[in-house]
């Protein structure tokens, strides 16, 4: 709302026909207020001062509006030719900006972030006051989501979570020829590689699960008293690539040699945080990794195909061995 009272002061004062006073300035920021809100709640003389403060120089806006108030012409800008609609933005500013509301529109877009739509409306009217003569293109895009089953399920999983509501999810999971209730509590909602997953816990289990949102095909709130969870999740995904974290494994060390082909790849691109190169010799690039193997780091590694070959430790050697091998048998037959 802060942007609709900015705009409001910017046409009064650009409006020299008349002498606007506190009271006059009150009136009209009033006004706009119950236009848009349909509040008759007016604003106050405190909120109107910090708002002159905030567009004049040194202000929070960064406006710099060179407003005045004298007794005889009331609140006006010095400058006849001022307006706030004269952004301080360049085009490849504007530009910048632009993208950065592509992402936030995408983030949107699939029905998380319901408060960010005030955000994005007054990115939207900073921009359009830039003028659409600074607005340039860059060349830049961004990967843009693709649409996918489960994505329906964000908006109510996220508000379950904010509310600490427990609920009743049917799901079925990719073997499975039906889904099965369960009572789940809500704690996280992640995404990786583009698909969304919750994680939460069941009632009578000790350990988090995940929940892949294309395979929720229900979800109701339950009157259950909901179980909080004292996972710290800034840490709690640290040591594994993906969602999947299993339990009662500890990371350990995997150690992994790259053919020289792709060793920049992955040098430039690192599979986790805690990649470490050991050694370049000649038959390839030697690397470490800390973490504890999953499906999602095998999924990885098998996108490298010849490309990777898995050192240690010996139990994840061997599933690799065992995939590559049944991939191999589809290609023999």
């Amino acid at each position: 709302m802060a942007l609709l009272r900015y705009q409001t002061l910017n046409q009064c004062f650009t409006n020299r026909q008349r002498i606007w006073q506190e009271e006059d300035l009150l009136q009209a920021l009033s006004h706009a207020h119950y236009q848009h809100t349909g509040s008759k709640k007016g604003i106050s003389r405190s909120t109107l001062f910090t708002d002159l403060k905030a567009m004049k120089p040194g202000g929070a806006t960064g406006y710099e509006a060179p407003i005045k108030h004298t007794p005889t012409k009331g609140y006006h800008y010095i400058d006849p030719t001022y307006s706030i609609s004269q952004l301080p933005l360049t085009g490849p500013d504007v530009a910048v900006m632009q993208q950065a509301l592509l992402a936030l529109r995408a983030i949107r877009g699939v029905g998380i972030a319901t408060a960010l739509d005030g955000i994005i409306r007054r990115l939207e009217g900073l921009l359009a006051l830039a003028g659409s003569a600074n607005a340039v293109s860059l060349p830049i895009q961004f990967e843009a989501a693709p649409d996918y089953t489960g994505t329906q399920w964000l908006q109510p999983l996220y508000e379950a979570i904010q509310q600490r509501q427990s609920l009743r999810l049917a799901y079925r999971t990719y073997r499975a020829t039906a889904a099965t209730e369960s009572i789940v509590h809500p704690y996280l909602l992640k995404m990786y590689q583009h698909r969304w997953f919750l994680v939460g816990r069941e009632p009578a289990q000790t350990e988090l699960r995940i929940f892949a949102l294309d395979r929720i095909t229900n979800s109701t709130p339950t009157t259950l008293s909901y179980l909080p969870t004292t996972v710290n999740f800034e840490t709690y995904f640290q040591h594994v690539i993906g969602p999947t974290v299993p339990p009662d494994e500890e990371p350990t060390t995997v150690c992994l040699r790259f053919a020289h082909g792709r060793a920049p790849y992955v040098l430039t691109k690192p599979l986790h945080r805690s990649q470490c190169v050991v050694a370049d010799t000649e038959v390839g690039l030697e690397l470490t990794l800390h973490v504890i193997p999953n499906p999602e780091l095998v999924t990885q590694l098998l996108s490298f195909g010849a490309d990777v070959e898995v050192l240690a430790p010996a139990k994840l050697r061997a599933t690799m061995q065992k995939r590559l091998r049944a991939a191999l048998a589809r290609y023999d037959s």
